[in-house]
């Protein structure tokens, strides 16, 4: 029996979609919340990358757990 986790976070510019992508591939899209929070749920471990427009990607682990606290900063904050 495969474990599933997930990624939760924040987009620093509030309201967006946000995609997830692993190996250069779009595996999921959710819309964040009306305070900017993000979750993707029932993922297998491996590397993603979280993206959200005007905001900078994050490469994010998820190895044995749900990943917390991931926030994606404004383009603007580079």
């Amino acid at each position: 029996m495969s474990q599933n986790y997930g990624i939760r976070g924040r987009l620093a510019l509030g309201i967006g979609q946000v995609a997830l992508w692993q190996n250069n591939h779009k595996i999921a899209t959710t819309q964040s919340d009306t305070d900017g929070y993000f979750f993707f749920d029932k993922l297998p471990t491996g590397t993603y990358t979280v993206q959200a427009s005007g905001h900078q990607p994050k490469q994010v682990v998820v190895s044995d757990d749900y990943v917390v606290g991931v926030v994606l900063t404004s383009n603007e904050e580079q």
